[in-house]
Parts: C-alpha cells; sequence; structure tokens
C-alpha cells in the first residue's frame, strides 16, 4: 500500500503454533499469546531502565517455553514435554515462565461507538506503548497485534497469526474484523469480540509499568 503510514509496530519472528513441538500444537495460539505479549512487557521494562531489549523469540525460545510453562502448571500436562490439548491452567503462569513477574491478565470486550465503529483506542495506546495485544475471537482462536497503521484513510492493527491456514495480517479496526490477502485482495475472516493484555499488579489505573 503506497499511502500506509506506520504509527507503531513491534517486530517479531513468524512462529506458527505448528511448529512447536508439543503433541498439542495445534491448540497452542492462547499460550503464544501469552507468551509474546508477555516477551513485549520485558522489552518495555528494559527499554525504560536503559538496557538491552530482548531479543524477538525463536522456534528454539518457544520449544523452551513450553516446557517451562508446563513444568510451572501454566499449561495443563500430558507429559514433561507435551501439554494436554495446549489448555491454558493459568495466564499469570505463561508470564512468570518468560520471566515476566507481578501481572495479572485481563479481558476487555470491545465497545462501539454511536457510528458502530469498534472502540480501538485502548489497544492503540498499548501498541504505541510497546505491549503486544490479544485479539480473541472467543471459543475459537487467539491472534496478536503488534502494531498499528493508517492505510486508504483508515486504521489498521498489524496482525500475527499463529496457525498458518488463516495467517491473518490485520484487523479492520472499524469493522472489528481480522483479515488475510488472497488472491490479490483482502478477504475478511474472523470477528474479534475481546483484547487480551497483562497489567502491572497494582498500577493504578491499570497499566503495563
Amino acid at each position: 500500500m503506497s499511502d500506509r503510514l506506520d504509527v507503531a509496530n513491534v517486530k517479531i519472528n513468524q512462529v506458527f503454533q505448528t511448529e512447536i513441538d508439543d503433541a498439542s500444537a495445534d491448540k497452542l495460539c492462547l499460550w503464544m499469546s501469552n507468551v509474546l505479549i508477555s516477551w513485549s512487557i520485558l522489552r518495555v521494562l528494559a527499554r525504560l531502565a536503559g538496557k538491552p531489549m530482548p531479543a524477538p523469540l525463536t522456534l528454539d525460545d518457544f520449544n523452551r517455553l513450553n516446557d517451562l510453562s508446563i513444568k510451572n502448571g501454566a499449561l495443563a500436562k500430558l507429559t514433561d514435554g507435551d501439554s494436554k490439548d495446549g489448555f491454558v491452567t493459568n495466564h499469570e503462569k505463561c508470564a512468570e515462565a518468560v520471566g515476566l513477574t507481578g501481572y495479572k491478565k485481563e479481558y476487555v470486550r470491545f465497545s462501539k461507538d454511536k457510528k458502530g465503529n469498534v472502540e480501538v483506542t485502548p489497544v492503540l495506546n498499548l501498541l504505541s506503548w510497546g505491549s503486544i495485544v490479544e485479539l480473541r475471537d472467543e471459543g475459537k482462536h487467539s491472534l496478536v497485534a503488534t502494531g498499528w497503521y493508517k492505510a486508504d484513510g483508515k486504521f489498521y492493527l498489524e496482525v500475527r497469526d499463529p496457525w498458518p491456514k488463516t495467517n491473518d495480517t490485520r484487523f479492520d479496526c472499524a469493522r472489528g474484523m481480522t483479515q488475510r490477502f488472497e488472491k490479490g485482495k483482502w478477504v475478511d475472516s474472523r470477528s474479534i469480540e475481546f483484547y487480551g493484555w497483562f497489567y502491572r499488579i497494582g498500577s493504578s489505573p491499570k497499566w503495563v509499568v
């Protein structure tokens, strides 16, 4: 898009959930979202402290963190190296496996303004600060927003989809819909009802630091 204007973007490696060494890899979307959000907040904290920021996570990192999450009870356990159905038993322990402590997960339902547009300002604020945000197609799938931009006179979220068969890459902020680029055009994919984020326990108002 020639008129695209990027406002904020957290650079991550594209790793699909199906690549992870887990018997239930096809069900790890929520866990991956928690891991990526936690990692991004560690980057924010390092930046504020004037320290080197953690490098983008690799497949090896996800495999290591998957085992740690099974060990610490963040993921339901089938074996020492495999989760049971990719079920997240504790969001906060997912963060702790990454190294982020003292934070709590919160889900917020997207509201709409009088014109029917989705209210995304809180998400834009989080992304501008450097915190990745989960986009939740309730009961079905979790993706992450890593940034936001303006194109064609509209605002979009940059999306990374852990599920390779859909691989959605943007979120229409006005309609609350993820999209993927197919055969030269954008195609609607998932309606998003909630966004998820981690805030520091004790912060007032709730925030990431």
